[in-house]
């Protein structure tokens, strides 16, 4: 997608989702009232925005979003007892600093094909499935934790991907 197409596609968001709030705004509801469209319009609005800086919506980001979930519940299960709510703020900045290098990857891509290097989604694609394996890991070590019978080539996997050789 071109950067000129997606800009032009961030704006037709805004503007949609600015009409919708001034006409919300102007029409009176029996039920609802206007609170619920200011919020429906902010929400479509950051929507939008959100879009246009993770670079559309994708298979991987929805993998990487559930894989994020699940992190986040198995670690707090694989901890139960140990954790407090420091360190669930913590693991929930984690999560979000990295989708900010999401975000960081997509704006380097259109920085670059504004410049002429078409690579094709290629940086923010590899940062996307970097976090991914890291998520899936995590998931796995999780799982250890938690007495689940891993099966022993993805224990073997593990150890390599945490530094040990064996």
């Amino acid at each position: 997608m071109t950067e000129a197409f997606s800009l032009s596609l961030i704006f037709a968001y805004i503007t949609i989702a600015y009409y919708y709030l001034i006409f919300s705004l102007s029409v009176k509801r029996s039920r609802g009232g206007k609170m619920e469209h200011v919020v429906k319009s902010i929400i479509s609005i950051i929507g939008s925005f959100t879009s246009y800086l993770l670079g559309g919506w994708s298979l991987l980001l929805t993998t990487l979003l559930l894989l994020n979930v699940f992190d986040y519940l198995t670690g707090m299960a694989a901890n139960w007892g140990e954790i407090s709510s420091k360190q669930g703020l913590k693991g929930i900045i984690k999560k979000c600093v990295m989708w900010v290098w999401i975000v960081v990857a997509n704006l380097l891509y259109l920085v670059l094909a504004k410049e002429g290097f078409d690579l094709s989604q290629v940086i923010p694609d590899g940062v996307v499935i970097l976090f991914i394996i890291n998520e899936i890991t995590s998931l796995g070590e999780n799982s250890i934790k938690l007495g689940i019978n891993v099966p022993e080539p993805i224990k073997k996997a593990l150890l390599i991907m945490k530094g040990d050789k064996k």
